[in-house]
């Protein structure tokens, strides 16, 4: 089993991929940088990119994110293994957010807070409980 946010957990993420769209612009999908203080190796940072609805958990890239996500390492353990809502680690004041929350809340729109991990990751994955 690989630790939830290891450096090993975060090298099996899928490289980072901007999907152009026609204009060969990354402006047809949206960036949210998860930013995860005291993960097992230090501070873990990965992103979640959305494009048409459908989101994918990457490495961090070098795109700019629309959106930052700042958490600990319990809090996104919590909501890994759903003993916490993003909602709730929001309003308790345990998530905090940066960036342009308006422009990208339409592209991500109940996708922001999944963890879509690739199948063959999610099945190692060890999440502290």
């Amino acid at each position: 089993m690989i630790r939830y946010l290891s450096a090993a957990w975060l090298a099996r993420l899928p490289a980072a991929d901007v999907a152009a769209g026609p204009t060969g612009s990354p402006s047809d999908g949206v960036t949210i940088r998860h930013v995860v203080r005291g993960a097992p190796d230090g501070e873990a940072v990965y992103d979640v990119r959305v494009v048409g609805g459908t989101a994918r958990v990457q490495r961090a890239g070098t795109q700019r994110a629309e959106l930052t996500v700042f958490s600990d390492y319990g809090t996104a353990a919590a909501i890994a293994s759903g003993r916490l809502s993003p909602q709730e680690a929001l309003a308790a004041g345990a998530v905090k957010l940066r960036g342009e929350l308006a422009g990208a809340g339409a592209a991500v729109a109940g996708t922001a807070w999944t963890d879509p991990l690739p199948a063959a990751l999610r099945s190692v994955t060890e999440v502290p409980r």
